[in-house]
């Protein structure tokens, strides 16, 4: 399709074959080594320092990879010039499993509080500087994750790969298959409501009557619903467990809360997947996890904002491409004992080529490259001759053997480094914030509410309305392409058939949706009878943009810049909102349209003199217009940083100005609140 597109010219590809890794995902890394031979003219620059790790670790990573020799593309990383210490790294094959697993807890706890230097900054290593990487979490890392918790070192599950086996998220899937009778064999009455509650972990203070009682109430009023949100079922057992309570919101409930909150957005995996859902969606929701989620999320993609709770991560080797940690764990390396195989599928595997999704020897070294430059500085390779209650030697992963002990330490001795303490605090400079405009402004309503969206992960319910805005957004764009090419305001005919041809939302019924179709007609019509000078004036409309700001990337898409009627020589940028003019959500709404100035400027390199804020629902379709003086941007800014620090120094006050701020969150039933919230 490229090929096609470009006629082979003008194609820009990046990437790194030894660090193609998803092959079973249908990846082929024969795209980048054949590049050069079917396209013409290929002009190669290598980047081929990596400014990540230590020389240790890079050399180490070299020798593996070089195996894969000569099915590569033929080159030599160089490391950034910062060398590994005496210590820094470890390769040790221990007798057992066991004296394996005590080795890392106490390595763990022996690093923790020592100075860690990024760049020209130094500061105290944290648990979220920590990485364990398995090859398969759901296989592998139960006997690790138990001691670690054991000892009191908290454990995240970065994506959702293993969180299923944690006890508050089993909790909840209990509760969930006691209202829906999941199973027919199952006698869900007062005994199993009792067994969920004897189990329930221990921040979970309810008593066992009032339990039962809100479990039953919950279950009825479900079953008398026509449709259901699976979201909103969560947050009613989330609120009977007394989640709101302040108890639940410390520090050390970190885990606790990121672990539920990954399971919210499982939840959104699934509900937002269908159009809608009934009561007896509750017990699919419960196959899916069974069938699906528990063994499909093992290997899935790595949350990048994970390292804003502290805490030990765990993530799969897959899970962990693009991210970097100052330490790194690599244990078990048990070997598998099966071949490369497709699985069970209901695809015909004779219409394809099956074999190019299985895992060879080129690709698992691939994967294990990947893996050992994910560390910084430390990097630390264990497996043992016995797994925990083995009698007989257990065989390892040929990988393990394979990575050289040229640079590591591969005896059990003590670090004959001394590190250094440090009292500094701070986060890893890995942690660049991929933002956009409606995220920070969750975070200047309210910090805590930004935690509770994008650390924790909570998902809202989904709601018919949902992306009405975009839609309208959406026609108005098309209307203004169409102009382009027919250089003819549209009539009511034509806006009517853009609205019946792409206007759709998702979660509203037929009926709602027809009221929502004949309520944008109206706005559109209004605003095409009463600017129509818009569509000769208009420069561009969803220009998109990406702004570097301070240790952030902002990714938007300004709705409309033109040209000012009057005066053409004046450019404006213009963004358009559903609804009515709202004192309350105005500087929310000016702050947006100064930071699209901003990125029109300095991103796009429009020199645009004007913003305006254009209502589409208000009886005169008004504009208002926004300061975007000198002084007004700066203040912007300023606004803006506040909220990209706070963030990035993982600073989550729950701070909302006024009480109607907690009582309209999504979280209202979840959060404690405000400081003297009055309800």
């Amino acid at each position: 399709m490229i090929q096609l597109i470009s006629d082979k010219q003008n194609v820009c590809v990046v990437g790194d074959d030894d660090q193609s890794i998803y092959q079973w995902r249908g990846a082929d890394v024969q795209n980048i080594i054949t590049f050069s031979k079917r396209y013409q003219k290929v002009a190669i620059h290598q980047l081929d320092i990596n400014r990540r790790s230590a020389d240790g670790i890079v050399k180490t990573a070299n020798l593996l990879i070089q195996k894969n020799n000569p099915n590569r593309l033929q080159k030599l990383i160089r490391d950034k010039g910062i060398e590994s210490e005496n210590g820094d790294l470890y390769k040790i094959l221990f007798n057992n499993q066991k004296d394996e697993i005590e080795w890392i807890v106490g390595k763990v706890h022996s690093l923790i509080g020592t100075e860690i230097i990024e760049g020209d900054k130094s500061r105290k290593l944290k648990y979220s500087d920590i990485a364990f990487l398995f090859r398969s979490v759901g296989n592998e890392a139960k006997p690790y994750i138990d001691a670690l918790k054991e000892a009191g070192i908290p454990v995240i599950y970065s994506g959702i790969g293993g969180l299923f086996a944690t006890p508050e998220v089993n909790t909840i899937v209990k509760i969930f298959e006691f209202i829906s009778n999941c199973d027919n064999d199952v006698e869900y009455n007062d005994l199993y409501i009792n067994e969920i509650h004897s189990k329930l972990p221990a921040q979970f203070s309810i008593k066992y009557d009032s339990f039962k009682i809100g479990i039953i109430s919950i279950q009825d009023f479900t079953q008398k619903q026509r449709r259901i949100s699976l979201q909103g079922l969560y947050a009613s057992v989330l609120s009977l467990l007394g989640l709101s309570d302040a108890s639940f919101h410390d520090s050390d409930d970190d885990v606790l809360l990121y672990n539920l909150g990954r399971f919210s957005r499982a939840i959104s995996d699934y509900e937002g997947s269908r159009e809608f859902l009934t009561f007896n969606s509750i017990k699919d929701f419960i196959w899916f996890i069974r069938l699906h989620a528990e063994n499909a999320y093992d290997s899935g993609n790595t949350d990048s904002m994970a390292g804003l709770v502290d805490a030990v991560q765990v993530l799969t080797m897959h899970g962990t491409k693009g991210l970097g940690f100052p330490v790194v764990f690599m244990p078990s390396h048990f070997r598998q004992n099966r071949e490369p195989e497709f699985g069970p599928t209901l695809l015909n595997t004779t219409k394809f080529d099956s074999n190019r999704f299985l895992n060879y020897p080129e690709d698992e070294r691939r994967i294990y490259y990947v893996a050992l430059t994910r560390s910084k500085k430390y990097l630390f390779v264990t497996s043992a001759e016995y797994k925990i209650g083995g009698k007989r030697r257990s065989a390892r992963s040929n990988f393990f053997n394979e990575i050289d002990d040229k640079y590591f330490i591969t005896n059990d001795i003590l670090d004959p480094t001394t590190r250094k303490l440090s009292e500094e605090d701070g986060v890893s400079e890995e942690i660049s914030l991929p933002t956009s405009y409606s995220e920070l402004a969750y975070y200047l309503s309210c910090g805590y509410d930004y935690k509770m969206r994008f650390i924790y992960g909570f998902n809202p319910g989904l709601v018919p309305a949902l992306g009405f805005g975009k839609q309208v957004h959406n026609i108005i764009n098309l209307l203004h392409k169409d102009f382009e090419v027919t250089k003819k305001i549209p009539s009511k005919s034509k806006i009517a058939q853009f609205i019946e041809e792409h206007f759709y939302l998702r979660y509203a019924s037929t009926d709602l949706t027809e009221r929502f179709k004949i309520s944008a007609l109206k706005s559109l019509l209004k605003y095409v009878k009463m600017w129509e000078s818009d569509f000769s004036l208009a420069i561009k409309t969803e220009r998109p943009f990406e702004l570097e700001f301070e240790n952030s990337l902002i990714a938007g898409s300004i709705d409309m810049i033109k040209r000012e009627e009057g005066n053409e020589a004046v450019l404006e940028v213009i963004d358009f909102k559903t609804g009515k003019d709202n004192n309350e959500l105005m500087h929310k709404y000016e702050l947006q349209v100064q930071l699209y100035t901003i990125a029109a400027q300095e991103a796009l390199g429009i020199n645009t003199q004007k913003a305006l804020i254009h209502f589409l629902d208000a009886d005169k379709n008004s504009r208002l217009n926004v300061q975007t003086s000198p002084d007004a941007l700066g203040t912007a800014k300023e606004e803006l940083s506040f909220a990209i620090q706070g963030i990035t120094k993982a600073t989550f006050n729950r701070d909302a100005r006024q009480d109607k701020i907690c009582k309209s969150c999504d979280w209202c039933n979840l959060c404690p609140k405000r400081k003297g919230y009055r309800a």
